[in-house]
């Protein structure tokens, strides 16, 4: 015996509705479609399930306890699907998470406590050492600078624009204006790998800027902190310095007539499998992005995964 779906929607509507036209309209479908699904239903069945007259169809006694069983189950078994599609729609899940060292206090904690109240668990590995692709211990690779080439799938979060800044009370030294000569002899706070400093860049290109660093660390926010303590001049991620500048506790140097902007990647594998906890990790990520760094990240914000492949050689 073969009962199909259909069948016994059909069968359910015409009891409840009291006809085949009634439940037609209820179901959305031709008369003649319920009209047939009705009679396969009593032919697999072997039973007159309706008294049938002019004034439409009324279950028969076998008919009646048919339907209490039957409406029963597909209750039963709609309530199954709302459940199933609940899960399937609800975030949860675990990543891990290979990160810049400069990107975690500004853009993973808020996003982490964005995440807080939703079934996400994370796995983060902070380090300004560049992670190995080929291995994919991770499930998610943020990059900050021009992509290495690798199989993976880039999604563009944004860019982060290089800000020059100082304090206040630093700034005031120099009533007569800070310019990009300056850096050849000013106290500077550099960005560093191993105490080997970054250069310094004008429109591009390095400068020669005093070769003796003030401090070199390799943690952005202790040099913002540093900055705001009136030690010298950084030059840092927007995504770390702007709130300050917003603040006034930090003063934008506007020494560079091109500042440089460098782009912010995620990277993750398979597209096909991107999961939800990996689609609302994106989503979560890019909206710390494009709030904390308005001048550079949001103008440059892309809604889709470009594809697999290189970019530019590696720099984190």
């Amino acid at each position: 015996m073969h009962l199909s779906f259909g069948q016994l929607e059909a069968f359910v509507a015409v009891v409840e509705r009291g006809g085949i036209t009634p439940a037609a309209d209820q179901l959305n479908w031709s008369k003649s479609k319920v009209s047939k699904l009705l009679s396969e239903l009593e032919n697999n069945l072997n039973v007159r399930l309706f008294y049938r007259s002019t004034r439409g169809l009324k279950a028969t006694h076998e008919g009646l306890q048919f339907y209490n069983e039957t409406k029963k189950n597909l209750t039963s078994f709609e309530a199954s699907v709302d459940r199933i599609t609940e899960s399937r729609d609800q975030v949860k899940g675990h990543l891990k998470v290979a990160a810049p060292l400069i990107f975690a206090r500004s853009i993973l904690t808020p996003a982490i406590q964005a995440l807080a109240d939703e079934n996400v668990t994370l796995d983060i590995s902070l380090s300004d050492e560049k992670s190995d692709l080929d291995e994919r211990a991770y499930d998610v690779y943020i990059r900050i600078g021009p992509l290495e080439e690798g199989d993976y799938y880039a999604k563009k979060l944004g860019e982060t624009e290089l800000m020059y800044v100082a304090s206040p009370e630093f700034v005031a030294r120099y009533p007569e204006g800070l310019t990009a000569e300056h850096l050849t002899h000013l106290d500077l706070l550099r960005y560093g790998h191993h105490g080997e400093a970054m250069p310094f860049y004008i429109a591009g290109e390095p400068v020669d800027s005093n070769s003796v660093a003030k401090l070199v660390s390799n943690n952005g926010e202790y040099l913002a902190e540093a900055a705001m303590a009136g030690l010298g001049v950084a030059w840092l991620p927007d995504f770390i310095v702007y709130p300050f500048v917003a603040q006034g506790r930090l003063v934008h140097l506007t020494l560079d007539p091109q500042p440089l902007r460098v782009p912010i990647h995620l990277l993750y594998f398979e597209r096909a499998m991107q999961t939800q906890v990996l689609s609302r990790f994106i989503q979560v990520v890019t909206d710390q992005v494009r709030e904390r760094c308005p001048n550079g990240c949001s103008n440059a914000f892309l809604p889709a995964p470009t594809e697999k492949g290189a970019e530019a050689p590696a720099l984190d």
